[in-house]
């Protein structure tokens, strides 16, 4: 509980109010005092949504008073029109974008992966190196249980698999392709791990994305704008792009790309929100 309290604090939400909160109020005033404090600050929809409710979901069980399930479930409830507004913006913007796929240019992406120093390059360097290499989320790839083990040139065993729709948190390690010789990402992450330490998965999406955002260096906003990225995670989608080239003929794409990004057998409605960009070449600029 209070190191879950501590990355919370990290994150911006007042863990400190939380704590008073879930000390002295149980039941509807405990979530009268809750919503209070998320709808009363100005937090984007998503934000609560997204990074805040699932945090306090989790410090209210961890607390451990009796009618802590009775009392996440009021607050689910509570919120249940802004999670659902939420998660139909996200939709239409998955519409919106199949409809409008955008080239990302190969190009400029190969130059990087086999240009880059890892002795002497930079921690967010290394860290778009390997979402480029690997596919894998900012979160994973930062991640105090993630690993990446060498299989042979083009595959890595990778641990550190978050929880997603269809496949439980802590999942065996599987093997994955990556796009640049295996030998070098696993040395990428070991030098990422000594310039940054790894963190908790919560921890990294809130003290690293917006210095893997905002705060680039130059040579990554020029390698941006040579291959038509807009952000970080589009790498994740450039990812699941290139590794169709290796989709077998009996598979649909959605249900290769799931497999690919680590998501359940049976999830496969999810790698729609994947399939917003395509590899060209950058002969298609002219």
């Amino acid at each position: 509980y209070e190191a879950l309290m501590a990355e919370m604090k990290d994150g911006g939400y007042s863990s400190d109010k939380l704590d008073a909160m879930l000390s002295a109020l149980s039941g509807d005033s405990l979530v009268d005092a809750i919503e209070s404090t998320l709808k009363g600050n100005g937090y984007a929809d998503s934000t609560i949504v997204k990074t805040y409710l699932p945090d306090i979901y989790k410090a209210i069980a961890a607390y451990g008073d009796e009618g802590a399930a009775d009392t996440i479930r009021l607050l689910k409830n509570r919120f249940s029109p802004i999670t659902k507004a939420v998660n139909a913006t996200d939709n239409a913007i998955v519409v919106t974008n199949s409809h409008n796929v955008r080239p990302v240019y190969l190009e400029p992406i190969t130059a990087y992966l086999d240009g880059i120093d890892i002795e002497t390059a930079g921690w967010k360097q290394l860290s778009v190196f390997l979402i480029l290499a690997t596919g894998r989320r900012m979160a994973e790839i930062h991640g105090i249980a993630t690993a990446f083990t060498f299989i042979d040139s083009e595959h890595v065993m990778f641990t550190g698999q978050l929880k997603t729709k269809g496949r439980a948190e802590g999942a065996e390690p599987y093997a994955i392709r990556t796009f640049a010789d295996a030998s070098r990402v696993v040395a990428a992450w070991k030098r990422l791990c000594e310039q940054r330490p790894p963190m908790l998965p919560e921890a990294v999406n809130k003290k690293l994305s917006k210095p893997l955002s905002s705060e680039m260096p130059k040579s990554i906003e020029i390698f941006y704008d040579n291959a038509n990225i807009t952000q970080y995670k589009d790498m994740r989608d450039i990812y699941a792009a290139r590794m169709l080239e290796y989709k077998p003929v009996t598979m649909t794409a959605n249900a290769f790309v799931a497999g690919c990004m680590g998501h359940g057998a049976e999830d496969i409605s999810t790698a729609n929100t994947y399939q917003k960009i395509r590899i060209a070449s950058t002969s298609e600029k002219a």
